[in-house]
């Protein structure tokens, strides 16, 4: 017995589908045999897959009038719910040493479009600067993640929410955005440099500074005033 041909009822198929392969056998003056099943991605090892017997196994006596004689057998391959890409599906009758090319079929995998549900928002924060560094993006009071210069992305959501970003450098000031379900959006984050210190606290310390100096020089010309009078006294 021998592998003849293998067919597949289409070409494409979606991650989950179920593949039906069928075998075409050429009997021989055997009793029966075993079709062996084999499933990879294209180019990858050989997978075994499932066995099906032809005719009647376990009896040693010849049936000449099977010989000659066509005869299908069916399996059927559940692909997993990631697969996708090409594939190829073998058969060969237990005894052969290989498969041949009249026993693989091949066919592809196309991965469904995922449709976005209306219970997630996928959005991208844009700061406005590309010298950002640690500035962190706030999503209604919580920390939600550190900006780069490409931006941030997470899934919130949909409805109304405040956004503001905090960092040694930068801040931006809190602001409200509403947010549908189902969609993706970008929304920018507009930051402003910190100063390391207030101009009011600058203003004091100058201020400070010159009160102490302007001491010190009444101090001086008391002093100078006070010896030039003992001098004088003296002469």
């Amino acid at each position: 017995m021998k592998v003849v041909s293998i067919s597949l009822p289409k070409a494409v198929y979606k991650p989950g589908d179920a593949v039906i392969a069928t075998v075409t056998v050429q009997r021989e003056v055997e009793s029966g045999g075993i079709v062996q099943f084999y499933l990879r991605r294209a180019g990858q090892v050989w997978q075994s897959g499932p066995v099906v017997t032809v005719g009647t196994m376990g009896l040693s006596l010849p049936d000449i009038f099977a010989a000659g004689q066509l005869q299908q057998v069916s399996a059927t391959f559940n692909l997993p719910s990631d697969a996708s890409g090409n594939y190829q599906i073998g058969a060969k009758e237990r005894s052969e040493s290989g498969l041949t090319i009249n026993g693989v079929a091949s066919f592809s995998v196309n991965p469904s479009t995922p449709v976005p549900t209306i219970a997630q928002t996928t959005v991208t924060f844009i700061p406005n600067r590309s010298d950002v560094k640690d500035a962190v993006v706030y999503v209604d009071g919580s920390p939600l993640g550190i900006l780069t210069a490409w931006g941030y992305t997470a899934v919130l959501s949909p409805g109304k929410h405040t956004v503001s970003a905090e960092g040694s450098l930068f801040s931006a000031a809190s602001t409200s955005v509403t947010l549908s379900g189902g969609t993706t959006v970008k929304i920018p984050v507009m930051l402003v440099p910190k100063s390391s210190k207030s101009s009011s606290e600058s203003d004091g310390f100058k201020v400070g500074a010159n009160v102490q100096t302007a001491g010190l020089v009444v101090v001086c010309a008391a002093i100078g005033i006070g010896l030039v009078w003992v001098a004088t006294r003296e002469g």
